[in-house]
C-alpha cells in the first residue's frame, strides 16, 4: 500500500506530522478530514486566537493529494452583525 504524509500547520508553523499506509487517495482524503477534526478538538478555544488550521496530504513522491484549510473568524463583540462589523449601519 502507498504511504501518505499528513502535515498539520497553524498560522505560523508546522504543528504535527503523520505517515500512514492507505489503499489510495480517497482514504487519504477521508483521514485528512478526521485529523482536522481531532486537531480542532485538541486546540479547542485556542484555535480562535490564531484562526488558521491547515492539513496538507502528499503521496510518497511528494505530490499534493489534497489540503484542508480552516479559517476561524471571531467577531469583536458577541451579537454584532456581519453588516455592522463591516461598517454598514443597520437599516442602510
Amino acid at each position: 500500500m502507498p504511504e501518505y504524509q499528513f502535515v498539520i500547520y497553524d498560522r505560523s508553523a508546522e504543528i504535527g506530522r503523520k505517515s500512514e499506509e492507505l489503499p489510495g487517495p480517497a482514504e487519504a482524503k477521508s483521514l485528512a478530514v478526521e485529523i482536522a477534526g481531532q486537531v480542532l478538538k485538541i486546540v479547542d478555544g485556542a484555535f480562535w486566537a490564531d484562526g488558521l488550521l491547515k492539513v496538507v496530504v502528499t503521496n510518497q513522491a511528494g505530490t499534493l493529494i489534497c489540503a484542508i484549510l480552516i479559517n476561524g473568524i471571531d467577531t469583536p463583540t458577541v451579537g454584532t452583525s456581519q453588516r455592522h462589523a463591516n461598517g454598514v449601519a443597520d437599516g442602510d
